[in-house]
């Protein structure tokens, strides 16, 4: 046992102290510095959790004792020790004043000094404080040992839960469990562990649930940004016996937490470094894809990033608004989101967008069977809308606005990757909702709109019909710079209002009927036509 409780020093046959109050509970508490005193009132010295030793000098009567033992409870003192030399006894004001209180009380025997009292202390602990130390080298050394043989994280979280008689897991900053030694929690469970552990100042941190509390011990250092961290979470859910400290406040216990988070930021890095690694070539994936190029090489290269292509595959794209957030942060936060579904492949567009390419996990039983890849597109959308809200206590001021496609095969997945974008959009234009907390999802698992349905469209496709309808009028752009298509798009944003078209343009109302004129000769289209109006709309936006 590394801490040194008052039963040690009950045990201690050398110092002759016995009991005069306190059940075998009270008398398990943990023993802390004694601090040794006859002042009246001890209470501005003490701290919560230190023992209190006195000669009773401050008694001058049977009225003191009560005073002085409630200033000490208020205080937080874990036991009161009084020594016997004074009146060749303890009085009975002293124990009935420890009974009402609850305060564990001892007595030291009039042939013992102080000095040894706290001398047998001080050798106890440190002795204890060498052996948590060798212990602790010890057990990292075996720990460190058994993942270089091969054994896995959650093999490891075992094994510490069976050494602390309490349960661990290990989750990310979405609350995906990385390795756990119980079954997993529910979400609502999840989604408060992970709030207060991405809102607490230090570590570890008391963190609570309906069903109990435990501690939260950061993985990897202090300086990491917060929306990225690990956590190892200690005795959830309320298992720990009543007597029992909580984890971060027993040294029997924190020491072990403190070696398995640092054994799983070393598995995190391991498991990482490889990801970060492909970052480049999932970059020129993405550049094959906007190109829209029949490439025989893309399947070759998704499969050598890891991407299962026997599955249906989702496309999610993510920006960042309102703050400088690094590209990289968004991207690592995009791919943190979709892990919650497979292993992704993470990486950036020529738009400064993080991309993510993941495969779906197996349909279930209750899938959508007349429109499986629609379910499955709501499914995906889903998970990474809960597991990017569960972020915002470590993403104040910033939002993040995501497209998820439909899930596609890989001859689609270029096709997938616009609809992403286009849904994206769609998110970025919703009203703010304070539920949202700084996250907005759209999904493009339906197509909703003539944009999103023409996204899955191969590009060679759609260039020739925006060609088709409007290259004539880009060309009289170029030689004239008429600003037609500025206008154009304009006047249909304006839902074909002259007058709205020219306050917005600053021009005069003839000036924008002569230009909408002119793309109605060059098109052949008459704007007044919905049919018509809808051809130019659609070729607009595929320019």
């Amino acid at each position: 046992m590394i801490t040194m409780r008052l039963t040690d020093l009950l045990a201690a046959p050398e110092l002759g102290i016995r009991a005069l109050h306190g059940d075998a509970q009270d008398l398990a508490r943990p023993l802390g510095w004694i601090y040794t005193t006859d002042l009246p009132d001890p209470s501005r010295y003490l701290t919560p959790g230190q023992t209190l030793m006195t000669g009773m000098m401050w008694r001058t009567g049977p009225g003191d004792s009560d005073p002085f033992v409630r200033r000490l409870v208020e205080s937080g003192a874990a036991a009161l020790i009084v020594g016997e030399a004074l009146f060749d006894f303890v009085p009975e004001d002293v124990v009935a004043a420890c009974r009402r209180w609850s305060l564990p009380l001892l007595a030291v025997p009039a042939s013992v000094s102080f000095a040894q009292v706290t001398e047998f202390v001080a050798g106890q602990q440190a002795q204890r404080r060498l052996g948590r130390l060798t212990d602790g080298l010890i057990r990292q050394r075996q720990l460190l040992a058994e993942m270089a043989a091969g054994q896995t994280l959650d093999e490891l979280v075992r094994r510490i839960a069976r050494e602390t008689g309490l349960s661990c897991r290990v989750l990310t900053s979405t609350g995906r469990q990385i390795a756990s030694s119980t079954a997993p929690l529910a979400e609502p469970d999840v989604d408060l562990l992970v709030g207060q552990a991405l809102a607490a100042q230090r570590f570890p941190t008391r963190v609570s649930t309906a069903t109990g509390s435990g501690t939260a011990f950061l993985v990897g250092p202090a300086s990491q940004h917060r929306a990225l961290a690990w956590f190892v979470i200690a005795d959830l859910p309320g298992n720990r016996p009543a007597d029992r400290p909580e984890p971060g406040e027993d040294p029997d216990t924190v020491d072990p937490f403190n070696e398995l988070a640092a054994i799983a930021a070393l598995e995190r890095r391991r498991t990482e470094e490889p990801i970060r690694a492909r970052r480049e070539l999932t970059d020129q994936v993405i550049t094959l894809l906007d190109e829209d190029a029949e490439r025989p090489e893309i399947p070759i290269l998704l499969r050598q990033l890891g991407l299962d292509l026997t599955r249906p595959t989702v496309a999610v794209v993510a920006q960042a608004i309102g703050s400088t957030t690094p590209l990289g942060l968004v991207g690592s936060l995009l791919g943190e989101a979709v892990s919650h579904l497979s292993t992704p492949v993470v990486g950036s567009d020529a738009q400064g967008l993080a991309v993510a390419l993941v495969s779906m996990p197996g349909a279930g039983p209750d899938s959508d069977q007349e429109n499986p890849a629609g379910t499955a597109g709501s499914i995906a959308a889903d998970t990474v809308r809960r597991a990017l809200l569960r972020l915002g206590p470590a993403l104040p001021g910033i939002r993040l606005d995501v497209g998820v496609s439909r899930p596609t095969e890989p001859a689609g997945l270029a096709g997938a990757l616009r609809a992403a974008r286009y849904a994206r959009l769609l998110a970025s234009g919703r009203p703010g909702d304070p539920a949202d907390r700084g996250v907005r999802v759209a999904s493009g698992d339906r197509a909703t709109s003539a944009i999103m349905l023409l996204s899955a469209v191969p590009d060679r496709l759609r260039r020739s019909f925006a060609t088709a309808v409007l290259q004539d009028v880009v060309e009289y752009d170029r030689r004239t710079g008429a600003d037609l298509v500025v206008t154009l798009r304009a006047f249909l944003d304006a839902n074909g209002s002259w007058s709205r078209t020219a306050q917005r343009l600053h021009l005069h109302l003839n000036t924008v009927r002569y230009r909408i004129a002119r793309v109605e000769e060059l098109t052949g289209r008459d704007l007044s036509r919905m049919d018509d109006r809808a051809d130019v709309y659609l070729a607009l936006h595929l320019l």
